[in-house]
């Protein structure tokens, strides 16, 4: 069961990742400017960056910024010629976006993005300083980001290419994943770890594999990889504040109690949220 889960949720993965692949060529054709259509930075050759065209960064190391507060630049060298991206309220909101996404479907974390964006200006005042570049910096103004073997977006626009159809498949996936009502506890306890299995186990591992970063940390994966280690597996569910009723309203929550031991044979207590979403339970938030 947990195998063709993992089988299934894989396949949802991919079908957002070929819908990213296939919107990003088209984006890379059809996205022109006087001067024709994108042209890759990398391939800049003798010409120098000029108003009205579109330019693709590949491999945008996103943490890398400089400026002041309120006028914050993600900066890049490509071609001899030092990039910038103005890191604006719609590039911060793409890129929260991206991450939320990686996170709902078990992507791992990418440090690196491809980034298409269209000339804004260039300026003498944060080439040097920024990369070593004497001959200024060129701005562009973000269009879309593309995490290369995941997902694409556009900056300032809600549509995700392949999001629909994924999100009806990993719904239909977490669709058999319900609270027993008027079970005991202990079958309570499946349902978290069915949960993990479909969607946050999975994305964890490899988080922490790969060294988590302060924003991943946000999403505390690390209690639950603290909880399971140093309990050995002793979780268990101990007592619900409400009864997860089958017929409840959307907008119900039920929240769970899981004791665990730790190393010192002490015993902790954390709650979980289960939400009641589209006629489904469905683990919201918690802490182990």
């Amino acid at each position: 069961m947990r195998a063709a889960s993992a089988a299934k949720l894989e396949a949802i993965r991919q079908g957002l990742t070929s819908a990213a692949e296939a919107h990003w060529k088209k984006l890379l054709a059809t996205t022109a400017g006087p001067h024709g259509a994108v042209v890759r930075a990398a391939h800049l050759g003798e010409a120098p960056p000029a108003a009205g065209v579109s330019y693709a960064l590949e491999r945008v190391d996103p943490a890398r910024q400089c400026g002041e507060a309120g006028a914050r630049l993600i900066i890049h060298a490509a071609a001899g010629v030092a990039w910038a991206l103005r890191l604006d309220a719609e590039l911060l909101a793409a890129m929260s976006r991206v991450r939320e996404l990686q996170a709902s479907f078990g992507f791992p974390h990418h440090a690196r993005w491809d980034v298409v964006g269209t000339y804004e200006e260039r300026t003498m005042d944060l080439g040097e300083a920024a990369l070593g570049h004497d001959d200024g910096i060129t701005i562009l103004r973000p269009l879309a980001i593309l995490v290369r073997g995941q997902l694409a977006l556009e900056v300032g626009r809600p549509e995700v290419p392949g999001l629909p159809a994924a999100d009806m498949a990993l719904g239909a996936l977490h669709a058999g994943i319900r609270l027993p009502s008027g079970g005991g506890p202990k079958e309570l306890l499946p349902v978290l770890f069915a949960t993990l299995e479909l969607n946050c186990w999975p994305r964890f591992r490899e988080l922490w594999a790969a060294g988590a970063t302060a924003t991943d940390m946000h999403y505390r994966w690390d209690q639950f990889r603290q909880a399971w280690a140093d309990s050995s597996g002793a979780i268990a569910f101990t007592r619900y504040d409400v009864e997860p009723a089958a017929d409840a309203p959307d907008g119900a929550q039920a929240k769970l109690f899981v004791t665990r031991r730790d190393t010192n044979g002490h015993s902790w207590t954390r709650p979980l949220t289960f939400a009641r979403q589209e006629g489904r339970w469905r683990l919201e938030n918690g802490i182990l």
